[in-house]
C-alpha cells in the first residue's frame, strides 16, 4: 500500500501526543511553532530542543521512510551535532543522521547523498554542509519539511544561516512556492552583540531577525513561569577597596617594563624582517606589555609572573596570530621570557591586589563541591591555619604576617607548595586536568586501521631452481570415527623447516555430518627431492585445488605450462598423497603423475592391456581407452562443464538402459542426452562409467557443525564413456575427498606457526623459565569472528582484570599523597584501549591477530603464482621477520582487546611472573613491590569503629586499624581528625576483588563458553552484588558518612533488601538502584585487607569470599533481562525499538518495545536510573514473550 503524505499547512493534522513531561510554556511555544513560523527566544536551560524535538514528533508521519521528505536541525558547532542527534533519538523513533566536516566524509558525492536522504530521517548538521549541499542540488529545499536552527541569532551577514535563507528560502518564497519548510529558530538572545544594546536599537534588531528568518519570535509570557521551572541565579556582590602593591614596588616594576618594551622595538627597527612583520610584531610586544601591566595593576606582582612565565613558554600558542614569522614570534617570547625574570626578582614578597583576596574570599564560600578547604585564623598570634579537603595530598597550611592579607598568604602559601609537589601544574591548574588532557591526547593519537596480515616463514624460503631440497617429512594421519562409503587417506606434508614438538603433539577434531575425523601430526624424517620432482608435486597440488575449489578446468593447462620453481620468497611446502602404513608411510607417486596423463603416453607405457583384448577398451573423447585408464580418474564432460571422479563402471547399465526423470517418466539414456543436449550416442552399447561430483569444500574448525550435503546417492551419475575426456589417471575417489580436509588442516597449522613466532618475538627480549603452551597464545590472537571453537574473550576477561588490578596496585603504591580521581585518570592513562593499541602497535601485535572466517576456497595453495597474494617480507626485529600477504581493516578495540587476552594466556599459563614480563615487554612497566603504606589518621579508630566487631566479621585482625576506619569513611564525614575518605582504598579494592573473582571463575570452569564467563564475571562483580551482601551482612551501620540523602537512599535499600532471599546475592534480581556507597564500602574493605596484610590478594578472598556467598555457579546464572531480550530478538528475527527514556522528577522512566510476529509488545518502568529501569522493563516484556511464544 503507498504511503499518503499530508499537507504540511494543515495543523490539524500535525497534533502530536506531547512528550509527558513537557512543560506549560514549552506545550505553548509548540502550539505556536506548528501554525507558523516561529523563533523560540528563551532563557539559557529553559529546554528549547525539547521544543524542537516535539515539533519534529508531529512531523514524523511525514518523515517515515519510504516518504521522500526529510527534517534538518542545524547547529552551529560539530559539538553540538552529536548532542542534539542524541537528544533527538532519545525521544523518538526516528532515524537519525550526524553530518559535520570533522568526520572525514568527502559530502560532494551525489550518489553518497541519494543513499543518505533515503536512509535517514532527520539530518542533524552543521550548516555549511546544507548550504553546500542545496547549492551543488544534492538536497532539493522543497523535500525539507522541518527547518530546525540552533541558536538562530547567527542568521546574518556571510553566516551559512543567512546564506541558507537568503539564497534559497526567499527566493523560492518569491517565486511563490508553497512547498517549503516549516523553520524554528532557538535562541537565548535575539541578536548577536559582545556589548549591550540600548532599547531604540535592540527592537530593529528582533525586526530584522523576523525577516530574516520569515518567522516570529515568541517567548514565554511570563518570567514567573519559568522560574518554577527553571533555577535563576541570584546575583550576589562582594565589594573590595582596592590596594595594589606599594608605590615603590608598582613604579620600579613598571618602569623596568617600559625600558624593556623600548628595547625590544628598537631592537626590531634593527632586524631585517619586512615591513609588515615589523609592525605586526611591535604590536604584539605592546599588547603583551598592556597585558602584563594589567596583571600587575589589578592582581598583584605573582600573577604578573605568571603569565609572563606562561606567555614565554615555547609551547604556548597565543601567539600564533597575525603576520609575524617564526623569527617575529620568537622575539616576543623573549620580551616575556625577560619580563618573568624582572617579575621574579619581587616575588618573595609575595604581593598581591585585594581584588585577588576578594576572589580568593568568594572561591572559599563556594559550596557546590565538597569537601572545600576551610580557614582557621588566630588574631591575636596572627597565624591562619588553611585546612584542605581529604583528597588533597597536603593536609594544613599555616602562616604568620598582618592580619588584612593572611587568609590570602595561606591561599598563596598553599598554591606554592601544591605546585612544588606536582599537585599544581605550571600553569596552576591541577594536576588532574592536565592528565585528562594527556589521556585525550593519547586518544588523538592518529591510528591505521589498514594492518598486515602475517604469514609464517617456516612456509616460505627462497626458491631454488637448480638445487636439491631436503624436506621434513611429517604424516597427517586421518583418523575416520565413522562408517563411510568412501575411506579417507593419510597426506603427507613435506616442509622446509622443522616444526615444533607442540605443535606435533596436537590433536584437533572436525565435525563431519556423519561423526568425528582426528588429525594427528606425526613426524617420519627427512626426504632430498629434485627440482623436476618439486614441480610435479606442485602441479598436482594446483590441479586437485582447480578442480576442489573451481570445478573448472579451462585455464589449468596454461597455468601448470607456464608453472616454473622460483628464485623469489614463495609458499614453499608440498602436500601429497599417502600410501602404506602408518608407520612406514611412502609418497604415492602413481596418483601425483596421474596429472600428466595423455592418450598416447598412457597406451605407450600400457603393457598389461594389448588392444586385441577389445573387452578391456572403451571409447573416450580421448579416443580408445583400457578400462583400468577409466576405473580411478578424473573426468571432464564438455557438454555440460562439469568434472567428475570415476569410481567404477556399471554391470549392466548402457546408453540404451532406462533413466528415471525428475517427473517420475521414463527414458533411455540415448533418447536422454538428444533431448537435452542434441548429442547422438555412436557407442551405446558402451557400459556407463559411475561418477561422482566433486566434494565441496568446508571449514572444519567452525563453532557449528557444518550443514549437512547432498544424499551420498544424489551425488552419483551414470556417464556414458564417449563423452568423458580423461583429465587425471589414475587418483582415487578417496584421494580427492582426503584433500578436502587439507585448507582446514593447514590454516590450523599456519594459525599455530603464527603463534609460535608471536612467542619467540616475546623470548627475544625477554627471558621467562615457564613454557607457555602455543595453543594458548593463539587462542589469545583468534577473534569471535572467525567462528571458531575457541576465541579470545575468557582470556580478554581474565587480562583485563589481571591490568587492572596490577595498574592500580602500581599507582596505589607510587602515588600515596594523591586522591581517587588521579589514581583513575593515571589509570585510564595507563590501560586505555587507546594506550594498548598503541603499544600492541609498537609490537607489531596487529599482524598476528586472526580476525576473518576462513574461507577453504580462498587457502593460498602452495606454489600457486596464479593466486590474488603476494609475499614482502616484514623485520619485526633485527633477527626475526615474517610475510605480509596482504593488508586488512583491523579496529582499535580488537588491538587492545588482543593485548588483555595475551596477558590473560600468560597469566593463566605461567603465572603472574609471566604476566607482569608480558606486560614489561610491550611497555606497562609493573612490579609488585611492597611498599610501606604511610598511616594517614592521627586518631583513635576504636573511638569511631567497632573494631573487633567487624574483625570477627571479617575474619581478619588488622595489623593497622586506621585502614578499617579509612575503609568506613563517606567522603561527607568532615572531621579534622579524619583526613581521608575511603575512596583511594575502593580504588585499590575494586581491581582486587574483580580480579579475583575472575581468576576464581576461570579456574573453576576451565571448559565453559567464553561467553558464559564473562556474563558469569557481570553476574558476580556489580555494583548491586556487593551492596546486597553489605546489607546482608550488617556493614552499613558501620558507615561514617554525614549526609541526610545518603541515610534515606540506604534506608530504603535495606527495607527493600528484606523482599529479597537472603540465599541469593548475585544475579539480576535487584528492583532498586542501590546507592553506590554500599558497594563501594565492600570494595574499600577488600582494599584495606589487601593493604594491611601487605598485598596478599589470597587473604583477602579468605576474609571477603564468605561475605558474597553464594558465588555465581552455572545452576544459579542468570542473564541480564536487556542482554537476554537483545539475543532472543536476535534469534527469533523479533523487531526491538531503541528504549525510550525520559526523565521525571529525577527518575528515569524507560518503554522497551518489541515487534514480534505483528503483535506489539511494550511496558514501561521507572526507577532511579535508566540501566535499572531498563533491565525491569526487559524483564516484564521477556516474561509475556516467554508466556506467548512457550519460550
Amino acid at each position: 500500500m503507498e504511503p499518503v503524505y499530508m499537507d504540511t499547512d494543515d495543523t490539524q493534522k500535525l497534533a502530536a501526543e506531547p512528550l509527558p513531561f513537557a512543560r506549560s510554556y514549552q506545550l505553548e511555544a509548540l502550539e505556536k511553532a506548528l501554525k507558523q513560523n516561529t523563533v523560540l527566544l528563551l532563557e539559557t536551560g529553559s529546554g528549547k530542543t525539547l521544543v524542537a524535538i516535539m515539533l519534529l514528533r508531529s512531523y514524523a508521519h511525514l518523515l517515515r521512510k519510504p516518504s521522500p521528505f526529510i527534517a534538518v536541525f542545524l547547529v552551529p558547532q560539530v559539538v553540538l551535532v552529536h548532542q542534539q542527534a542524541e537528544a533527538v533519538e532519545s525521544h523518538t523513533d526516528l532515524i537519525v543522521g550526524k553530518y559535520c566536516g570533522e568526520m572525514g566524509v568527502d559530502f560532494r558525492d551525489a550518489a553518497s547523498w541519494k543513499q543518505r536522504l533515503q536512509k535517514h530521517e532527520v539530518l542533524v548538521m552543521t550548516p555549511q554542509i546544507l548550504l553546500d549541499g542545496l547549492r551543488h542540488s544534492f538536497i532539493k529545499l522543497d523535500l525539507i519539511k522541518v527547518l530546525i536552527f540552533d541558536e538562530c541569532h547567527h542568521a546574518s551577514g556571510k553566516h551559512p544561516y543567512a546564506c541558507i535563507l537568503t539564497e534559497f528560502y526567499h527566493r523560492q518564497l518569491s517565486f511563490g512556492n508553497c512547498n517549503l519548510p516549516r523553520i524554528f529558530g532557538m535562541t537565548a538572545s535575539p541578536i548577536k552583540s559582545k556589548g549591550a544594546k540600548s532599547e531604540p536599537t535592540y527592537w530593529p534588531k528582533i525586526t530584522e531577525l523576523e525577516n530574516m528568518m520569515h518567522s516570529k519570535v515568541y517567548t514565554c509570557v511570563s518570567e514567573s513561569v519559568l522560574a518554577k521551572f527553571i533555577p535563576f541565579s541570584t546575583p550576589k556582590f562582594k565589594f573590595y577597596e582596592h590596594t595594589g602593591v606599594p608605590n615603590a614596588v608598582h613604579v620600579s616594576l613598571a618602569e623596568k617594563l617600559k625600558i624593556l618594551k623600548a628595547k625590544y622595538e628598537c631592537h626590531l627597527k634593527q632586524s631585517d624582517l619586512i615591513d609588515s612583520a615589523v609592525e605586526s610584531t611591535s604590536k604584539k610586544i605592546s599588547k603583551m606589555h598592556s597585558t602584563l601591566m594589567y596583571c600587575l595593576d589589578e592582581l598583584g606582582v605573582w600573577p604578573a609572573f605568571k603569565a609572563a612565565e606562561v606567555l614565554s613558554c615555547p609551547k604556548s600558542n597565543f601567539l600564533s596570530r597575525g603576520k609575524s614569522d617564526a623569527f617575529g614570534e620568537n622575539i616576543v617570547k623573549e620580551f616575556n621570557l625577560e619580563a618573568s625574570q624582572t617579575f621574579d626578582n619581587c616575588i618573595r614578597t609575595g604581593l598581591l591586589t585585594t581584588k585577588i583576596f576578594c576572589l580568593v574570599d568568594s572561591l572559599l564560600e563556594y559550596r557546590y563541591f565538597k569537601p572545600a578547604p576551610r580557614c582557621v585564623i588566630d588574631e591575636e598570634r596572627e597565624i591562619c591555619t588553611l585546612l584542605l579537603p581529604k583528597s588533597c595530598p597536603i593536609e594544613t597550611i599555616c602562616v604568620q604576617g598582618n592580619i588584612k592579607t593572611l587568609k590570602q598568604k595561606a591561599c598563596l602559601e598553599a598554591c606554592k607548595q601544591l605546585h612544588k609537589i606536582g599537585a599544581l601544574t605550571d600553569n596552576l591548574v591541577p594536576d588532574c586536568v592536565e592528565e585528562e588532557a594527556v589521556v585525550k591526547e593519547v586518544g588523538n593519537v592518529p591510528y591505521d586501521d589498514e594492518q598486515p596480515m602475517y604469514y609464517p616463514p617456516e612456509l616460505v624460503s627462497q626458491g631454488s631452481k637448480e638445487s636439491k631440497g631436503t624436506y621434513y617429512f611429517y604424516l597427517i594421519e586421518l583418523n575416520q570415527n565413522f562408517d563411510s562409503d568412501i575411506p579417507v587417506h593419510n597426506i603427507i606434508l613435506l616442509m622446509r623447516s622443522e616444526l615444533e614438538s607442540n605443535i606435533l603433539s596436537l590433536d584437533f577434531d572436525f565435525e563431519l555430518d556423519r561423526g568425528r575425523l582426528t588429525v594427528k601430526l606425526k613426524y617420519i624424517g627427512e626426504i632430498d627431492l629434485t627440482p623436476e620432482m618439486v614441480l610435479i608435486c606442485r602441479k598436482f597440488l594446483i590441479a586437485l585445488f582447480k578442480v576442489l575449489v573451481d570445478r573448472n578446468l579451462n585455464e589449468l593447462e596454461e597455468i601448470l605450462n607456464g608453472l616454473q620453481l622460483s628464485n623469489d620468497p614463495e609458499i614453499d611446502y608440498l602436500l601429497l598423497p599417502s600410501m602404506g602404513s602408518c608407520q612406514k608411510p611412502s609418497i604415492d607417486w602413481n596418483s601425483i603423475i596421474s596429472i600428466l596423463f595423455s592418450h598416447e603416453n598412457a597406451w605407450k607405457y600400457h603393457v598389461n592391456s594389448p588392444l586385441k583384448d577389445c573387452t578391456r577398451t572403451m571409447w573416450t573423447k580421448n579416443g580408445q581407452v583400457c578400462k583400468c585408464m577409466l576405473q580411478n580418474s578424473l573426468v571432464y564432460t564438455p557438454h555440460n562443464g562439469e568434472v567428475y571422479c570415476i569410481e567404477g563402471i556399471s554391470d549392466h547399465l548402457d546408453g540404451r538402459s532406462l533413466l528415471k526423470l525428475k517427473n517420475g517418466d521414463y527414458t533411455s539414456y540415448k533418447e536422454y542426452y538428444k533431448d537435452k543436449y542434441d548429442i547422438e550416442l555412436l557407442f551405446d552399447q558402451e557400459l556407463l562409467l559411475r561418477g561422482r561430483h566433486i566434494f565441496p569444500l568446508h571449514y572444519y574448525l567452525l563453532r557449528c557443525r557444518q550443514h549437512k550435503g547432498k544424499d551420498s546417492q544424489n551425488a552419483y551419475v551414470e556417464l556414458p564413456p564417449e563423452l568423458c575426456c580423461i583429465k587425471m589417471s589414475p587418483i582415487s575417489i578417496s584421494t580427492f575427498y582426503s584433500f578436502t580436509f587439507v585448507p582446514s588442516i593447514m590454516h590450523r597449522i599456519e594459525s599455530l606457526l603464527i603463534a609460535v613466532n608471536l612467542k619467540k618475538m616475546h623470548l627475544d627480549h625477554c627471558t621467562q623459565n615457564v613454557v607457555i603452551p602455543t595453543i594458548k597464545v593463539l587462542e589469545a590472537i583468534t577473534t569471535k569472528k572467525c567462528q571458531e571453537k575457541f576465541h579470545l574473550e575468557s582470556l580478554e576477561t581474565l587480562g583485563d582484570s589481571f591490568l587492572k588490578y596490577a595498574a592500580s596496585q602500581l599507582l596505589f603504591k607510587t602515588y600515596q599523597k594523591h586522591h581517587e580521581g588521579f589514581l583513575s585518570i593515571k589509570k585510564d592513562k595507563l590501560i586505555s584501549n587507546d594506550t594498548l593499541c598503541k603499544l600492541g602497535c609498537d609490537c607489531k601485535l596487529p599482524g598476528f591477530i586472526r580476525n576473518e572466517s576462513f574461507d577453504p576456497k580462498n587457502w593460498m595453495v602452495p606454489g600457486d603464482a596464479s593466486g590474488n597474494y603476494s609475499l614482502r617480507e616484514d623485520f619485526i626485529s633485527n633477527a626475526r621477520s615474517l610475510y605480509i600477504t596482504r593488508r586488512r581493516k583491523l579496529k582499535k578495540k580488537k588491538v587492545a582487546d588482543v593485548v588483555e587476552a595475551l596477558v590473560g594466556a600468560y597469566l593463566s599459563a605461567g603465572g603472574e611472573i609471566a604476566a607482569l614480563l608480558f606486560l614489561n615487554w610491550i611497555g606497562i612497566k609493573v612490579d609488585f613491590f611492597n611498599t610501606p603504606y604511610e598511616p594517614q589518621f592521627q586518631v583513635k579508630p576504636e573511638d569511631h569503629i567497632e573494631i573487633r566487631h567487624l574483625e570477627s566479621l571479617l575474619n581478619y585482625s588488622f595489623r593497622d586499624p586506621s585502614l578499617l576506619l579509612e575503609a568506613l569513611t563517606h567522603g561527607s564525614y568532615m572531621l579534622p581528625e579524619i583526613p581521608r575518605c575511603y575512596q583511594r582504598l575502593e580504588f585499590l579494592g575494586d581491581a582486587v576483588l574483580d580480579y579475583l573473582i575472575t581468576e576464581y571463575l576461570y579456574g573453576k570452569y576451565p571448559e565453559i563458553s567464553p561467553g558464559l564467563l564473562t556474563e558469569m564475571r557481570s553476574a558476580s562483580v556489580n555494583n548491586d552484588c556487593y551492596a546486597r551482601s553489605a546489607v546482608r551482612e550488617g556493614l552499613h551501620k558501620h558507615i561514617l558518612y554525614t549526609s541526610q540523602k545518603l541515610d534515606k537512599d540506604i534506608g530504603f535499600a535495606v527495607k527493600c533488601c528484606e523482599n529479597y532471599s537472603s540465599e541469593s546475592t548475585f544475579g539480576w534480581e535487584s528492583e532498586i538502584s542501590f546507592p553506590k556507597v554500599l558497594g563501594d564500602v565492600m570494595e574499600s574493605l577488600a582494599g584495606a585487607i589487601f593493604v594491611d596484610s601487605g598485598y596478599n590478594k589470597d587473604v583477602v578472598f579468605r576474609s571477603i569470599r564468605p561475605l558474597l556467598e553464594p558465588l555465581v555457579t552455572l545452576e544459579t546464572l542468570r542473564l541480564n533481562p536487556t542482554k537476554e531480550l537483545n539475543e532472543l530478538c536476535q534469534i527469533k528475527h523479533f523487531k526491538k525499538k531503541n528504549p525510550f527514556v525520559p526523565l521525571n522528577n529525577g527518575m528515569s522512566s524507560v518503554t522497551v518495545e518489541v515487534k514480534a510476529n505483528g503483535v506489539k509488545f511494550k511496558h514501561t518502568s521507572t526507577a532511579a536510573n535508566k540501566k535499572t529501569a531498563e533491565k525491569l522493563a526487559s524483564k516484564e516484556v521477556l516474561r509475556v514473550l516467554k508466556e506467548k511464544f512457550n519460550i
